[in-house]
């Protein structure tokens, strides 16, 4: 605007100066053309020209002013309206803010929720460690101490039978002293086979006894681990019913915080769209002001050119004032000359009468008559002459002389000049009209925004209304986490109690008893060596029991192995089943957002809900199945600890998996931040008070000034036409006036001396062009050269922008390959923790037929198919929101 303004100055300022060489050209001339004959001011034929061309200028005047007036009027509305809608967009960005911060909020007390559950499950495994070592110490001494009171009793019993067969020999002893029977060796045979059987009754019932106490023993940890397998039942009940709260609120929380994102991109193209459409209402705005600065400019110049007209009008009065004084001097001359003839006529009268009386006098008086008649004729011819001039004054405007073919020239320019102004304000009309419509439209515009905002103001409070439910959801996942840890401190109290027991179970009351005993043991040895064969024989039959037993563990392995597939079916038809339901809410979100253009695919998701709704059903009737096929089997605790074991493994490696992302993600985070200081350096270079901005502003003023020494360039040819033409003018009037007037003599040397100044004019003009011309040379050169230092700097911001768009597409390849390993470490996160819940399930699923589970894999493919060119049509459609699509076929082909 300021170079505009000081254009528009300078070029009044040069017309000012063209102006006045004017004024001073015709007063040189002025002097020299009162001979000629101009129609007056007031002259009939031009009453209507100047009527017309007042009625006209006038109306084109008011026109102007009326529409001036409108458009201020528009220009105060849209500041209005621009005022309106910013502070609307200031109360909806504080809204967002607001919205932000609270989300912030949300995310740490998620983030320290996290934190302590990690803390809870890391205390959790070491007390269960601890627990599972302390069990193992206290099933060895309570082994320890069985076999033990096993020995015991079977001591005591032996002491006993001992005993009994002592007092058994010594009575028969003393029986056979008293008879003295000769069968005596018999009965001791007798006795002694006797003792051998009592031996092995004896032996028969230690083992026994033994093998009772053992089956006690087993059948006691049997009791313990089956009330172990219920608690550990009943926790991983718990644990999933607990799980799957979880599921579903994170599955709430994902759904919420996606719905959040899909209002905060709306939020964003709306804010794009509007800041567009102001941009492009600054920009109208701007041309508006640019097209009435134009025409304020055309109403100037045609008021400096009305001045000149005026101005020229009046040397053209002045001229036909000094012809009318000419048109006098002439008439006062026929007049003399008339008087003349009638004194003459008297003459001639006298004559004939005194012919007859002087003849001489008579012919004297002829030749007096001939050269008055001569004179006559002249001053007719003369007159004939003005009259001849003064009708084409009427009616050619004076086309004898330069002078004024000139003044035709001037007004055919100024009758082209007024047609061209004509032109420009039927153009200035147009324009004005179509900014008109375009206000319309900006009015249409400004509507639809109204009513975006309004949807914005809805689609707030919904996510307000979300946001509570969210709150709501955190305070019951507190409450769980509360419960959680109530339980844990139950179970710590119960471990120190278990150990407290095997404290106390360490000092055991028999050992001393046994130490008393270990001595008759070694009296007993002997009798042990004696039933080794009998221990032989229950060894073979222990092997024999072994076998079984080993044979009916690999049949349990085996049943764990099919377990183990069909589990991982069923993981898989559960993994589909929620895959599936996601992508079912997300289409349902995607189709509410394309309106004409995804009617199709909503009735194909339509069909497939309706068939996905019966899968559903066929799965829980195939999954009940299962669960009663495989109710009564066992699952084994080393197998669940080694899966655990291996699990926690593969837990680690993906945290460091997950730290090595994150580290990438930081680097790339550097690399992004380095990218926009970059960015930030070039954007201050590029500004009004970088370098490139001065660059600008110089070959900005550059360009003016040139375009002003042009300017100048041309008024000064100009002004050498014009004097070209007043010295012709000049030229012409002299001659005119060597053959009019006598004393050419003494105007000649006038004559000379105003040819002398004009020439001197033409030099000065002359070199006036020569310094103009090498200023513009100047200017030019600098010009080139500062427009090739705009094309590097042209150059290298491209490449920078291009450098600039390639950083940002790995930083959104590095943030997709982020995404896409957290997905995995979650899928894999999900599909442990559904492991596990299967493991401690009592009731499995029902095993689904391979025709079911093939026809649901199918119509997942087709549904994921059409989901993809979806996206592949959305990609081409929408190429600004790569990223976000991108990340969702990811999804899809990992799914």
């Amino acid at each position: 605007m300021s170079s505009c303004c000081t254009l528009s100055s300078e070029s009044e300022e040069s017309e000012e100066v063209i102006v006045t060489k004017q004024e001073i050209d015709y007063s040189h001339v002025q002097p020299e053309q009162d001979d000629l004959g101009v129609l007056p001011e007031d002259h009939p034929l031009l009453e209507r020209f100047q009527q017309s061309l007042k009625a006209h200028l006038l109306r084109v005047r008011d026109q102007l002013v009326t529409e001036i007036k409108d458009l201020d009027y528009n220009i105060k509305l849209k500041e209005q309206e621009r005022e309106d809608i910013g502070c609307k967009l200031y109360d909806y960005q504080q809204e967002i803010r607001q919205q932000n911060e609270t989300l912030q909020d949300y995310e740490k007390q998620l983030k320290e929720a996290t934190e302590k559950r990690l803390k809870h499950e890391k205390n959790v495994e070491k007390s269960k460690k601890e627990y599972e070592n302390k069990l193992l110490m206290y099933k060895d001494q309570k082994r320890f101490h069985n076999q033990r009171l096993l020995e015991l009793n079977s001591l005591q019993v032996l002491e006993g039978n001992i005993e009994k067969w002592a007092s058994e020999v010594d009575n028969e002893v003393q029986a056979a002293k008293r008879a003295v029977n000769k069968d005596w060796q018999d009965q001791k045979a007798i006795s002694e086979e006797k003792k051998k059987i009592d031996l092995l009754v004896f032996n028969l019932d230690d083992e026994i006894r033994k093998r009772e106490q053992e089956l006690n023993g087993v059948n006691e940890q049997i009791r313990e681990q089956r009330c172990v397998l219920e608690s550990l039942n009943k926790d991983l009940s718990n644990a999933a019913t607990d799980l799957e709260v979880l599921q579903q609120e994170h599955k709430r929380l994902t759904q919420a915080w996606s719905e959040v994102i899909i209002a905060i991109q709306q939020r964003d193209k709306l804010l794009f769209q509007i800041k567009d459409d102001l941009t492009k209402e600054y920009n109208d705005h701007k041309l508006l002001k640019a097209s009435i600065e134009a025409t304020k400019k055309e109403c100037n110049k045609e008021m400096e050119q009305n001045e000149r007209l005026v101005s020229f009008k009046t040397h053209i009065e002045e001229d036909i004032a000094s012809i009318e004084k000419q048109i006098q001097k002439e008439l006062k001359d026929i007049n003399k000359h008339n008087t003349k003839l009638e004194k003459t006529a008297q003459l001639v009268a006298q004559a004939e009468e005194d012919i007859n009386a002087s003849k001489a006098e008579g012919n004297a008086l002829e030749v007096q008559i001939r050269s008055v008649r001569l004179q006559l004729d002249k001053l007719n011819r003369k007159k004939v002459d003005v009259e001849e001039k003064i009708l084409q004054l009427a009616q050619e405007q004076i086309t004898t002389d330069k002078a004024s073919e000139h003044r035709m020239k001037m007004l055919r320019d100024v009758q082209g000049q007024r047609r061209s102004m004509e032109v420009a304000i039927t153009q200035a009309e147009n324009n004005l009209s179509n900014a008109m419509l375009e206000l319309e439209r900006m009015r249409g515009v400004v509507g639809k925004l109204k009513e975006d905002a309004e949807k914005i103001e809805e689609d707030r409070q919904l996510a307000q209304a979300e946001a509570d439910k969210l709150n709501d959801e955190v305070k019951a996942v507190d409450f769980s986490t509360n419960v959680k840890v109530k339980q844990v401190d139950q179970l710590t109290k119960k471990w120190m109690n278990l150990v407290q027991a095997q404290g106390g179970g360490d000092e055991c009351p028999f050992e001393v008893q046994i130490k008393a005993l270990e001595r008759n043991i070694h009296q007993t040895e002997n009798q042990i060596r004696e039933q080794q064969n009998f221990w032989l024989l229950l060894q073979g039959h222990v092997v024999h029991l072994t076998e079984k037993r080993s044979a009916q563990m690999n049949d349990i392995q085996l049943a764990r192995k099919q377990l183990l597939i069909i589990e991982q079916k069923t993981l898989k038809v559960d993994k589909e089943l929620e895959v599936a339901q996601a992508l079912e809410k997300d289409t349902s979100k995607n189709i509410q957002n394309m309106n004409t253009k995804l009617d199709l695919l909503g009735a194909k998701l339509f069909k497939t809900k309706q068939t996905h709704a019966k899968d559903v059903l066929e799965s829980q009737h195939i999954r009940l199945e299962l669960l009663d096929k495989f109710r009564d089997t066992e699952m084994s605790v080393l197998s669940l600890e080694q899966e655990i074991v291996d699990l926690t493994k593969e837990i680690e490696q993906h945290k460091e998996i997950v730290l090595e992302m994150h580290r990438e993600a930081l680097s790339w985070e550097t690399k992004y931040k380095m990218a926009e200081e970059m960015n930030r350096i070039r954007s201050e270079e590029k500004a009004n008070d970088g370098e490139i901005g001065s660059m600008r502003t110089e070959i900005h003023r550059m360009q003016v000034r040139y375009n002003q020494l042009r300017r100048a360039q041309e008024k000064l040819i100009q002004d050498l036409e014009h004097c070209v033409m007043h010295r012709e003018q000049i030229f012409f009037q002299a001659m005119r006036r060597e053959r009019t007037e006598a004393g050419a003599a003494r105007s000649h040397p006038n004559v000379q001396h105003k040819l002398n100044e004009i020439k001197n004019k033409i030099k000065q003009a002359q070199t006036e062009i020569t310094k103009t011309e090498a200023k513009c040379a100047n200017l030019t050169s600098e010009f080139a050269k500062a427009s090739e230092l705009l094309a590097s700097l042209q150059g290298q911001i491209d490449n920078e922008k291009l450098q600039d768009t390639l950083t940002q597409a790995e930083i959104e390849q590095g943030m997709l390959d982020k995404h896409q390993n957290l997905e995995t470490i979650v899928r894999k996160q999900h599909r442990a923790k559904r492991y596990r819940a299967l493991v401690g399930m009592k009731n499995f699923p029902k095993c689904r037929s391979d025709i079911i589970t093939e026809m649901s894999s199918t119509k997942q493919r087709e549904i994921n198919c059409n989901l993809t060119d979806v996206i592949h049509s959305l990609l081409n459609d929408f190429p600004d929101k790569k990223y976000y699509l991108m990340r969702i076929l990811q999804t899809l082909k990992a799914d």
